[in-house]
């Protein structure tokens, strides 16, 4: 397992840091595109759903990181994906 970040911001690239926290100071009212320093991209809609949450439980708290390596998982199905984010994972 990897150290996890501090905050959901860390697990964003420099630019997208400071772009997210002028979103939240504005009240995140419109959609965000931010990068992972992974290097996935992803869109918020705003704060009013439920999108920083799911992005927060899978990206930063790693509520999908697996007890097994994945090396031999062909598929996964997650009927619930939401926006999508845990397709990204």
């Amino acid at each position: 397992m990897t150290k996890k970040p501090a905050h959901f911001r860390d697990v964003l690239t420099s630019t997208s840091k400071a772009r997210y926290a002028l979103w939240r100071l504005l009240g995140g009212k419109r959609p965000i595109d931010l990068r992972l320093a992974s290097g996935l991209r992803l869109r918020m809609r705003s704060l009013a759903t439920t999108d920083y949450d799911v992005a927060w439980q899978i990206f930063w708290r790693g509520d999908y990181e697996s007890p097994k390596p994945l090396h031999d998982v062909r598929r996964i199905v997650d009927p619930g994906a939401n926006v999508g984010y845990s397709c990204l994972y």
